[in-house]
């Protein structure tokens, strides 16, 4: 399965003014009428704070991505949103593409809930093993969440991201830093085997779901 992403930077007077409506809506009507699986991000700590939306989906694959995406240039609701997306956006259709690793289950993406993504930056020789890392962490349940590869953007191949979705940033840091036990030695455990794959970390980045 793929991840498709396509961001867009704003001003910070129109993030104050009308932005979150606008994109709240691609969630709650739009995504709902187009049958998309996916959520919508607004970045709260990262290199454009508070100024970054992107919509973010989940296919089989591209080609399926493709189908739907050219399918939903005929919906009018759609044309119009995008365009409203695109008139106010500073940058527009920063495009990603990203390979989910398995195993995957699929995150409910509740409005309001706060996303955690984490990315390393792994060496071309190591990429089969780094993804085989992630896939036994989340196997584990180590991870929580799901963990991609880039395939298209900045950094493709290189970069692996954790992504984890929690109701509060103190809800993450009491789950991260509170592990005793059996659940910190496993945890320990499998990250030793991660640092031997990683060559640096890369950016963390922290989203509201709208």
């Amino acid at each position: 399965m793929i991840e498709i992403r396509c961001a867009y930077e704003l001003t910070l007077r129109d993030v104050e003014s009308d932005a979150v409506p606008l994109w709240r809506r691609a969630r709650q009507e739009l995504f709902p009428e187009l049958k998309w699986q996916g959520r919508v991000q607004q970045m709260l700590m990262g290199q454009t704070q508070q100024c970054t939306f992107a919509w973010v989906t989940i296919w089989e694959d591209y080609f399926s991505w493709e189908k739907a995406y050219s399918q939903a240039q005929g919906v009018k609701e759609f044309k119009q949103w995008l365009e409203a997306v695109e008139s106010g956006s500073l940058r527009s259709g920063q495009w990603t593409i990203s390979q989910i690793i398995e195993p995957f289950e699929m995150p409910e993406f509740m409005v309001g809930q706060i996303e955690i993504q984490s990315s390393y930056i792994v060496p071309g020789n190591k990429l089969s093993n780094a993804a085989a890392v992630m896939s036994e962490g989340l196997e584990d349940r180590v991870l929580q969440g799901y963990c991609t590869q880039r395939l298209f953007g900045t950094n493709a191949k290189s970069l692996f991201s954790w992504s984890s979705f929690w109701n509060s940033f103190s809800e993450w840091e009491k789950v991260i830093f509170g592990l005793t036990g059996d659940d910190l030695n496993r945890a320990e455990a499998w990250f030793s085997k991660w640092v031997n794959e990683v060559d640096i970390g890369g950016p963390r980045e922290v989203f509201r779901l709208l």
